[in-house]
This record gives structure tokens, sequence and C-alpha cells, in this order.
């Protein structure tokens, strides 16, 4: 009898591990999914920052001409 116990200990055990290698998997693949997501917004964020720079600093210069006393 004791050693069906150890032996069902065992499996339980080993079971255990499957589980957290599956959860820890699983963690994996999401935050990759996440951390691939989160670089095509950073992506996408500075390109419109770099447009919308590029815009600003056009409507500066447009504006310093219009307004010479102020430049």
């Amino acid at each position: 009898m004791g050693h069906w116990s150890e032996g069902q200990t065992h499996v339980a055990e080993a079971n255990e591990v499957v589980d957290i290698t599956i959860i820890m998997c699983m963690g994996v693949n999401i935050l990759g999914a996440i951390s691939v997501t989160l670089l095509t917004v950073r992506l996408t964020v500075l390109r419109r920052a770099e447009r919308s720079l590029k815009l600003v600093s056009f409507l500066a210069a447009l504006f310093k001409i219009h307004n010479p006393v102020q430049a």
C-alpha cells in the first residue's frame, strides 16, 4: 500500500510539472503576442509623431515667414 501511494504522488508531481510547463508556454506566447502588438503600435505612433512634427515645423516656418517681427 505504501509503494502505491508513493507512485501516485510521483504521478501527481509529474502532472503538476506538465501543467506548469503548459501554463508557462502559454504565458510566453501571450507575452510574445503582447510585445509584438506593442512594438507595432509604438512604430505607428512614432511614424505619426514624425509626420505631425514635420507638419508643426512646417507651420512654424510659415508662421515665421508671415510674422517676421516675432521671429
